[in-house]
């Protein structure tokens, strides 16, 4: 069995089975790219591969994520990545925030993204497509 599957099996043990309905797992982006942006130690491919196993080991687990939309250099193609692995995924649950500078980040020294720029105040929801660009 995974490693992660294995953690969070003993987690749940721990707090005697309260914490098993739901788990927030973190992807942030569904673009390779953009996670590769944000240091993330893991791709897509890796994050569906966590969330089948984790529904295999407990049916019916509620899954919550947060996703950051207009994370620098974010394209338009980026953006429809992430949209699209929220809609393979199916969460229970997303927070969803634009990108905010932070002081002191490799982030802070690269450009807002256009898909930022057109999302601002029209981020569309998981079951709906992005409007189109101007």
């Amino acid at each position: 069995m995974d490693k992660v599957i294995v953690a969070i099996e003993a987690l749940f043990q721990d707090f005697n089975g309260a914490a098993a309905n739901r788990i927030e797992k973190l992807p942030q982006s569904g673009s390779d790219r953009i996670l590769k942006l944000m240091h993330r130690g893991y791709t897509r491919e890796k994050f569906i591969g966590i969330i089948q196993k984790l529904r295999q080991a407990r049916p019916g687990i509620g899954v919550t994520t947060d996703i950051i939309v207009g994370f620098p250099g974010e394209t338009e193609e980026d953006f429809e990545q992430t949209l699209s692995l929220c809609r393979e995924v199916e969460f229970d649950n997303a927070y969803i925030f634009k990108y905010s500078e932070r002081r002191d980040t490799p982030a802070a020294t690269r450009v807002t993204s256009s898909a930022m720029r057109r999302s601002a105040g029209s981020t569309p929801s998981i079951g709906e497509s992005a409007p189109p660009s101007t």
